[in-house]
């Protein structure tokens, strides 16, 4: 290992830590915006054509975090290098105007950008840099070595400096006393361990089957508005933009934080409030099938917070218990990231509760399908203790055909991720590109 690769982590993490910290702050500055002007909403069309053109300008640059698996020195060499703050203007403006985006996707992709600044080598930087951007947009350090496992093939020493770059931007991040998305929690003792299981697997069930319906919707949605007639793009622009001025409907543009913070309190669930995930969840399918700059990951949390208490709400469980498991619960069915999101949850709970985490992601991990919103179709598998439910609709398996993957057992299905595979053709430790 090279000793200035260690250095160049930290960097990275520091990075990630400014980025992130600077993006909060557009998007606090873009929420006074709209209630001082909230037409603004209304100009969601003249972002759409902003947005292709910005695109343009950025042809080879990726636009979201699936297409960082494109990373290949063939491909680099088009990436310019100055262009990598298009995609930060580009999801600035996007909350600007009160799209319901999140802010995971610019944080990953321009964290990876600093990287190509620096002219590092992508196929060795390009994943540490867009983990370590992962980690530092969801307050937890040991996540961002987990999303690498899940996102790359890599070496050794890259998750090492995944978990220093980090390490740093949490510390940078938690120095700045940058607001975390949701707090820890104390989950009380169930009176029923069937009660607690029913609810879990039935929660899981129902979480995976929505994600795989926005999955399928969203690259539905996507291929029609880049097949189509770019009118009927600024027309769908439009009627979300008319859609979000609506008085009723304004706390649903950009993050809606208020909501994630009232409803993650364990509050009970209201019929309003109810309606008001439903709509989250399609106004941001229909903003990111647009193609707008920024992520998925905040809208989705609040939808999945939105679900787990109706959810326990109505089954008469903790309401903490069911915001915490739903947080990450349709992240991890869009994105496939089981892992990932197992260990965001136990970031917020007492590790005690890992068999209930595990065994409910495994459940949404199952019947969500196998597609994803960041990972190419041929995925890299790895499951250790991995229950594989399946069976339902499209799958293998289920009430009829369960398996489990085993302690260490390993089912490989080859990705196209050359560029991600870890390998250093200068041996010199990634440093040049």
């Amino acid at each position: 290992m090279n000793p200035l690769n260690l250095i160049l982590a930290l960097l990275l993490g520091a990075a990630a830590a400014g980025l992130s910290y600077g993006f909060q702050t557009v998007v606090n500055f873009s929420e006074k915006l709209r209630l001082e002007y909230p037409q603004l909403v209304l100009g969601l069309p003249i972002l759409f054509i902003l947005t292709v053109l910005l695109k343009k300008k950025t042809l080879y640059y990726p636009h979201k975090v699936k297409d960082l698996h494109e990373m290949t020195e063939e491909k680099n060499f088009f990436w310019n290098r100055w262009k990598a703050v298009y995609h930060f203007v580009g999801a600035s403006l996007s909350h600007i105007f009160g799209a319901s985006v999140g802010r995971e996707g610019v944080i990953v992709l321009t964290t990876t950008g600093v990287a190509r600044l620096f002219n590092l080598s992508l196929k060795y930087w390009g994943p540490v840099a867009a983990s370590i951007g992962f980690a530092a947009i969801t307050g937890n350090k040991w996540v961002g070595v987990i999303f690498l496992i899940e996102m790359y093939r890599t070496q050794f020493s890259q998750k090492v400096w995944t978990f220093f770059g980090a390490w740093v931007a949490i510390l940078i991040l938690q120095s700045l006393k940058f607001p975390h998305l949701l707090s820890v929690v104390t989950i009380p003792d169930s009176e029923s361990w069937l009660k607690r299981f029913f609810f879990i697997f039935v929660l899981g069930m129902i979480i995976g089957y929505i994600s795989r319906l926005y999955k399928k919707s969203y690259f539905f949605l996507s291929d029609f508005f880049a097949a189509k007639n770019i009118i009927w793009a600024i027309a769908m622009s439009g009627a979300v933009g008319y859609a979000l001025y609506n008085t009723d409907v304004r706390v649903l543009q950009s993050l809606s934080l208020d909501l994630v913070e009232r409803f993650s309190s364990g509050s009970l669930m209201t019929a309003y409030d109810m309606q008001l995930v439903l709509l989250k969840l399609i106004l941001t399918l229909l903003c990111v099938s647009l193609g707008f700059f920024g992520g998925e990951y905040v809208p989705l949390v609040l939808v999945g917070v939105g679900l787990g208490v109706t959810g326990a709400q109505f089954y008469g469980e903790s309401l903490l218990l069911g915001s915490v498991l739903g947080a990450f619960a349709v992240f991890a069915g869009v994105t496939r990231l089981k892992w990932t999101a197992v260990v965001l949850c136990l970031g917020l709970l007492d590790y005690t509760m890992f068999i209930w985490v595990y065994l409910f992601y495994s459940v949404v991990h199952s019947f969500s399908g196998e597609k994803s919103i960041y990972l190419q179709p041929r995925l890299h598998k790895f499951n250790f203790m991995n229950f594989q439910f399946g069976g339902f609709p499209g799958g293998q398996g289920g009430f009829g055909g369960f398996s489990t993957g085993g302690f260490g057992q390993m089912k490989t299905a080859e990705r196209d991720v050359g560029s991600s595979s870890g390998e250093d053709p200068n041996k010199k430790g990634g440093l040049i590109e």
